[in-house]
């Protein structure tokens, strides 16, 4: 056998065997249970849109807590209900097909999409070695937007980073017509997420820079062009421009003063770093600036502004951090084959070299992700998760509860448990919120009612609200619900169930109750149960000491 011949046999196994690693570790990482309580009223859309073949307007039949009727929360509520139709009707699809399997084969299907792109894009642009280099690192990022598993921002994370690689490869090919492949990926995101905006701005910038940047120059008229089309693109979805207008929208300050992926991960750095995927984020953050620098150096400034500007968004908020990762590894795997093919090209050559360095570090992966493997089960010979939804932060048997019991038309829930609710309970029950957050008014009025101030009592009564679903404790943080200690104390209203995570109050129900000393029994034992899984904090010892004193009392 000719040795060119052998030699392409062997790159073309040593290809495929990444390529198998790559899949192996996105799906070891991905295939865990449900844990997203966005994804059920995403799910919920998804099944409106294909029943009813229109989609939703601003009229919400899922829940009853009033919307302020002024124009910019009328806009919202009709924004967020119609902006992801496209990634509901994908959900609604593969739930459609195999059950929430689906939705968990669909998640690790994208991934995998997002994973091998950013392979073939590294691959066109250094070696093997320099590519794999920083891979593992990139993929353990994953876990970090897997905490809330299934959401149309994924998609949005497929499609910002496709942006940046289309241009960049067009640029590094010499290819100006790949530039209009950017049209149909925005289309799509605009009409999945509208974080499409983040790509018109990818866009904005290397327009921008093309007046001076000199590998731009020659694009210029090209990248212009593009961007005025996918400018018009954006707007071509059922919100039209209000991407723009609802992002920007000063209204919503409240909403992220109160909701945790809105929050900096410094707020959360010390522990974490006890997982793996938030340790290979932070060595990303330190390895991103010097990319930036020697992109500088190459006087490439548009690509180091994107990655300085998606390092700065994902250190502001953890929302952001997934726009920034995939760029992150590939800015760095470029500038590490430049500087290993200058002065190592023996190294970066050895084939052997690049082999046994990717075995090691694709078994890294499994080693670090070896906590998922405890979702895994075999069904004929074939991998399933199981369960397909996390047990301890749904409400699920309660949920059966409420289904085999008529406990009145309108029930206030936790609002993290709307969307679960919503998609197994209605049309039988209406709940009080879910996580769409269509207008901060209702927010605040969910937060008075779990304080059981004032406030709080009286929406009660003017909602006329008789059954309450609640969890003893905020997982998190280990504090009690103020309203349970209130209903531990109140005649007026009766424990009449509880679950693995949650109770069932009633002020109408009594012939079914449950001795209140439950209440506190159950808090102890939320408790002990989260405790071994967040950090201990002092709300969390003071829940603990409350709930001693009053099960010593009984």
């Amino acid at each position: 056998m000719k040795p060119g011949i052998k030699n392409n046999r062997f790159q073309l196994a040593q290809q495929a065997i990444i390529l198998l690693s790559i899949f192996i570790s996105v799906y070891i990482i991905c295939a865990i249970p449900i844990n997203s309580h966005d994804f059920w009223w995403h799910l919920n859309t998804g099944d409106y849109i294909l029943e009813q073949t229109q989609l939703p307007g601003s009229e919400d039949p899922y829940t009853f807590s009033v919307i302020n009727s002024d124009e910019y929360n009328t806009k919202r509520a009709e924004f967020i209900n119609k902006q992801y139709w496209i990634s509901q009707v994908i959900f609604s699809f593969a739930n459609s097909a195999m059950g929430l399997q689906g939705i968990i084969y669909l998640r690790v299907a994208l991934f995998s999409v997002i994973m091998f792109a950013a392979y073939f894009y590294v691959r066109k642009r250094t070696t093997i070695l320099a590519a794999c280099i920083f891979l593992p690192l990139f993929i353990l990022t994953m876990a970090i937007v897997l905490e809330d598993t299934d959401r149309p921002q994924n998609f949005g994370f497929l499609y910002a980073f496709l942006t940046v690689m289309i241009v960049e490869f067009a640029i590094h090919k010499a290819k100006r017509n790949y530039l209009l492949l950017c049209l149909p990926v925005i289309l799509l995101y605009a009409n999945s997420h509208a974080g499409a905006a983040v790509s018109i701005c990818y866009l904005g910038v290397y327009v921008f820079f093309s007046f001076f940047e000199k590998r731009l120059i020659p694009y210029r008229g090209v990248l212009a062009v593009c961007f005025a089309l996918t400018f018009i693109a954006i707007g071509l979805n059922p919100n039209g421009y209000q991407v723009f207008t609802q992002i920007l929208g000063t209204n919503q300050s409240y909403v992220a003063s109160v909701t945790s992926e809105f929050r900096s991960p410094f707020s959360i750095f010390h522990p974490s770093l006890a997982y793996p995927g938030w340790t290979a984020f932070w060595i990303l953050t330190l390895i991103a600036p010097l990319t930036a620098v020697y992109l500088l150096v190459k006087k490439e400034f548009s690509a180091a502004f994107i990655l300085c500007a998606t390092l700065v968004m994902a250190l502001i908020s953890m929302r952001y951090i997934f726009f920034f990762t995939p760029l992150a590894f590939y800015f760095t795997a470029c500038f590490t084959g430049s500087f290993l093919d200058k002065r190592k090209p023996n190294i970066t050559r050895h084939e052997g070299v690049a082999a046994t360095f990717i075995i090691f570090t694709f078994a890294l992966i499994l080693f670090l992700s070896h906590q998922n493997m405890q979702f895994y089960s075999f069904n004929n010979g074939l991998p399933r998760t199981s369960p397909l939804i996390r047990q301890d932060i749904y409400p699920i048997t309660a949920t059966q509860f409420l289904k085999e019991n008529d406990l009145g038309r309108n029930i206030f829930n936790l609002e993290a448990w709307g969307g679960y609710l919503e998609y197994h309970l209605y049309p039988q029950y209406r709940f009080f919120t879910d996580t769409r957050n269509l207008d901060e008014n209702r927010i605040k009025q969910h937060f008075s009612i779990l304080a059981y101030n004032q406030q709080g009592k009286k929406l009660l009564s003017e909602y006329n609200i008789s059954t309450v679903i609640i969890p003893p404790i905020d997982y998190r943080s280990g504090a009690i619900y103020n309203i349970i200690r209130e209903f531990y104390r109140s005649d007026e209203w009766q424990l009449i169930f509880y679950g693995k995570n949650a109770m069932v109050f009633s002020k109408d129900q009594r012939s079914t109750t449950i001795s209140k000393s439950m209440i506190y029994l159950h808090v102890l034992s939320q408790l002990n149960y989260w405790g071994q899984i967040y950090p201990i904090t002092p709300a969390y010892i003071k829940s603990l000491q409350e709930a001693k004193y009053f099960l010593a009392r009984r």
